[in-house]
């Protein structure tokens, strides 16, 4: 029976396409279970299973079945970051209605970051390290634009009380309300640290290898970190945004140490000194922290 009748129908309906319609309707039909039959704080985890469900092994089940040429040749390096991309924006649309439809900032969230990682924004983990950064320079250049274009809309809808392309203002801020935290989060996140690393001298944005010293786009690059960093504490302390203010509060913190470093390297003196006074740093910082532990939960409000 298992051989001559099970394994022939389970054959066929995967070549078919029959097991792949009934694993997207599971999908669908925890997304739906969760917005009619929980209530909204509930109904979000129900939906979240759901989502997990259809954004990754079903995603990952239909490529395999009908992505052919995927399976017929290794990829390239750019064929494999604009794969990443194609999965990170179908993460991001399907997720975008669901942070809507329970008006979830987890949503939100989850959301915001699948557009940035399609934009370059990624981290990773090697080993007992996590490196945090872009896939390029090019896409720290882009995400450093939406970054700062969203971060700006954002503000300004937010003082004005406008609304988007001749969309209400109330209409604009309920849709807007489940993305609203995580654009000040993740927006400011991701612009101060691509201007931090574009501040830096030994950073050249033409070539493989760094160039130091101070020129011209050094000194517009650090113009540039320095006046997001004060525009961000500024309009963060007007406009009630306690997270993007301290946000470049942090980030204001991280470039005048990067500055410091700097001119510790080209001085030529002791490296170290350079790690003592860095070590001592984090250690007063630290004990800071630790009284303050409403500044870091700060970071992560609208």
């Amino acid at each position: 029976l298992l051989r001559h009748v099970l394994e022939p129908l389970a054959e066929r309906a995967h070549r078919w396409g029959i097991l792949e319609l009934l694993v997207w309707t599971l999908a669908a039909v925890l997304a739906l279970d969760g917005a009619t039959a929980f209530t909204r704080d509930s109904g979000v985890y129900v939906a979240l299973c759901g989502a997990a469900l259809g954004g990754c092994p079903c995603f990952a089940y239909s490529t395999s079945l009908w992505g052919r040429r995927l399976r017929a040749r290794a990829l390239s390096a750019d064929e494999q970051q604009a794969l990443s991309r194609l999965v990170s924006s179908w993460l991001g649309v399907t997720l975008a209605p669901l942070a809507l439809a329970f008006d979830s900032q987890l949503f939100g969230y989850l959301a915001v970051l699948a557009a940035y990682a399609a934009l370059g924004f990624s981290t990773a983990c090697h080993g007992l390290c996590w490196a945090v950064g872009f896939s390029s320079k090019r896409a720290m250049e882009r995400v450093c634009a939406t970054s700062a274009l969203l971060l700006a809309a954002f503000v300004g809808a937010r003082e004005l009380g406008v609304g988007w392309m001749g969309v209400p203002a109330e209409l604009a801020r309920r849709l807007g309300a489940p993305f609203a935290s995580a654009v000040a989060v993740i927006g400011g996140l991701t612009l101060h640290l691509a201007l931090l690393i574009m501040s830096s001298r030994y950073y050249d944005p033409e070539g493989e290898r760094p160039r130091r010293g101070v020129g011209p786009r050094y000194a517009r690059r650090n113009a540039l970190a320095g006046g997001a960093i004060t525009l961000g504490a500024l309009f963060g302390q007007l406009s009630g945004s306690p997270g993007l203010a301290n946000t470049s509060i942090v980030f204001g913190a991280l470039w005048l140490v990067e500055k410091y470093a700097e001119l510790h390297l080209d001085s030529g003196w002791h490296g170290w000194t350079l790690v003592f006074v860095l070590s001592l740093g984090t250690y007063r910082s630290s004990l800071w922290l630790h009284d303050h532990p409403s500044f870091v939960a700060s970071l992560f409000e609208p």
